[in-house]
């Protein structure tokens, strides 16, 4: 026989408010203690009965950080296997040197030339790690900005170089290919 969970008030307002956006515990407690005055034990215990009733789920902040680094460790890994084989043979080629070189240069100089233009022209310095993140496609270097400037200025900077850069890079790609060739 299937027992049928009550849900109170106060939980489908924590709900409705999960179902607007995912959110931290943190969040949940600031949010609900300005809408309904919570102390942040009231909130972690709703939080925590609403799991073991099977409404909500939620993981700890560093079993999120901990599953991320896994994922990413075993992109790279398997990356890393397939190209394995046949790297060393590859770098000591003189395409391969010429190929890295270019990988280097392409790399570097989008992050170089937004730096230097940027600190001529006394752009924010949140701002600038927000465009040397987007110059570079680097989205864990954007994450670190944000961590440290609590505002929105390296996300906005971000999204304003990325499509840029990408549609430069794709175009000096192709540009070294036919130089190359």
């Amino acid at each position: 026989m299937e027992r049928t969970q009550t849900v109170t008030q106060n939980e489908w307002h924590i709900m409705e408010l999960l179902w607007q956006s995912p959110r931290t515990l943190m969040e949940l407690v600031t949010l609900l203690a300005e809408q309904q005055g919570w102390a942040k034990s009231t909130v972690t215990t709703m939080v925590r009965r609403m799991d073991t009733k099977g409404l909500i789920t939620y993981t700890t902040q560093s079993a999120n950080l901990m599953l991320r680094e896994m994922g990413i460790s075993l992109f790279l890994a398997s990356v890393g296997i397939s190209a394995g084989a046949e790297f060393v043979d590859t770098v000591v080629s003189p395409d391969g040197l010429r190929w890295i070189c270019s990988g280097v240069l392409i790399t570097m100089v989008p992050a170089l030339i937004v730096g230097i233009i940027g600190r001529l022209l006394k752009i924010n310095y949140f701002t600038l790690i927000g465009m040397i993140s987007g110059s570079c496609t680097n989205p864990p270097a954007l994450a670190y900005s944000g961590s440290i400037a609590n505002n929105d200025a390296p996300a906005v900077a971000y999204s304003t170089v990325y499509p840029l850069t990408m549609f430069l890079r794709i175009i000096c790609a192709q540009f070294i290919i036919l130089l190359f060739a």
